[in-house]
């Protein structure tokens, strides 16, 4: 089974046990990959996949924080869970992929880019 139908199944299960929406994310820490590729499944059985080109980086802290932040301020202004989770996905991958150089080796992302995808 691929990584791809093992995130697939893993949403599914997930759903199975009462979860209404599901994110199976991508991994980041693998330098052979070129995407990262993000899996959903909706409430309604709507799915798609989210994919970002990766970014060999150290600068990853608050990622997972950053994204799940995200889609709770776009749900509370009324967006629906689709456009939350892409808008997340933007966001994220613009802090990281332009990374913002302080701290020490493992960096923070950089929210002032992720903020052009958020208007």
């Amino acid at each position: 089974m691929s990584i791809y139908e093992e995130r697939v199944k893993a949403a599914h299960y997930l759903q199975d046990l009462g979860a209404k929406n599901v994110v199976i994310k991508g991994a980041h820490n693998d330098d052979s990959h070129t995407t990262v590729d993000d899996f959903v499944l909706l409430e309604d059985g709507d799915s798609f996949w989210l994919k970002k080109p990766f970014v060999k980086t150290d600068r990853l802290n608050g990622t997972g924080d950053s994204f799940s932040a995200i889609i709770a301020a776009e749900l509370a202004k009324g967006n629906n869970v689709k456009i939350a989770v892409t808008k997340a996905k933007d966001a994220v991958y613009a802090a990281i992929a332009n990374p913002l150089t302080v701290g020490h080796k493992f960096g923070p992302i950089n929210h002032w880019d992720a903020q052009k995808e958020l208007h």
